[in-house]
């Protein structure tokens, strides 16, 4: 047989046996487990990327996107029907306006931004951090929300999808940051015990609960949370502010809170045991904990 035949050959095999491989999203926006990134999709139909959305367009049809949760009747039976709600918050609509319209701005026509957010939510008596994913894309001059999550617990997601924790209970900051939520499959349908409601310029796509396209030739006014009708919107550079600020005065509460008073010569090395059992609890995030624990270092 003929060298260039052989050439041939092999060219075409390596063709067939080798399976093709599509790059790792690309990250745009990460905070410990909330991220926006731009993903291949390379088995749906093609998307009309790059698209110019700007966020002060964006951000009042996110505020328009609403979830019917069914009551769980009580054994009293006096509980029944739907609650409906907005499924993004004032800071994560803020958040995900910037970033999306970024994404869509520089995803090619086979790819999709894909995103995992979280904020602080009722539930049972006081407020959760719950988290929302889903994916983006802009086909037809309209664009498509296709979520996996809504308003879930992620620790127990972690914990129920077998993954390894650093304790019993919690899972770390930084492991948490490297979970992955489902973020919507358009092939395939998946159930879920909440529902998206339509709205004026928004339809339900091939009747699926968890998709919507929305018409952006239009234009939409932004929707307050009715618990809150006098909330003006906030920026994430000043919630931001607003969260590193709690976040040190919970880590000074907590760190102040000794059962026993460390003894004599053993502070830097009670703090360092304190910070690292918050670390691990989940409490503070990979970063703050660097931060502090190079802080009572230098103190030494």
């Amino acid at each position: 047989m003929k060298r260039t035949t052989l050439i041939k050959l092999a060219l075409i095999n390596s063709l067939v046996i080798s399976p093709i491989t599509w790059a790792a999203p690309t990250q745009l926006w990460q905070n410990a487990a909330d991220y926006v990134a731009i993903k291949a999709s390379p088995d749906t139909p093609p998307n009309q990327h790059p698209y110019p959305l700007k966020a002060d367009a964006l951000a009042p049809l996110l505020s328009q996107v609403q979830v019917a949760v069914a009551e769980n009747t009580s054994l009293l039976g006096n509980r029944e029907g739907e609650r409906h709600h907005r499924v993004f918050s004032d800071r994560e609509i803020d958040l995900l306006a910037h970033q999306l319209s970024s994404g869509l701005n520089q995803a090619a026509r086979d790819e999709v931004v894909v995103f995992s957010v979280s904020d602080l939510r009722a539930a049972y008596f006081g407020e959760k951090s719950l988290t929302v994913s889903g994916t983006a894309f802009v086909r037809d001059n309209k664009l498509n929300l296709l979520f996996g999550e809504i308003h879930v617990d992620l620790q127990k997601k972690y914990v129920r999808s077998g993954q390894s924790v650093s304790n019993s209970r919690f899972a770390s900051k930084v492991e948490l940051a490297r979970f992955r939520l489902p973020t919507g499959d358009q092939q395939q349908v998946v159930s879920h015990d909440w529902h998206l409601l339509s709205f004026s310029g928004a339809s339900a796509v091939a009747d699926r609960s968890d998709w919507l396209a929305v018409d952006l030739n239009r234009t939409y006014s932004y929707q307050l949370e009715q618990s809150e009708p006098q909330k003006t919107l906030k920026y994430v550079a000043a919630a931001e502010q607003e969260h590193d600020a709690a976040l040190e005065a919970r880590i000074q509460r907590l760190e102040q809170k000794q059962d026993t008073p460390p003894a004599a010569g053993e502070g830097f090395e009670s703090r360092l045991r304190k910070l690292k059992a918050l670390y691990k609890q989940g409490m503070i995030p990979d970063d703050v904990y660097k931060q502090r624990v190079q802080a009572i270092v230098n103190e030494m």
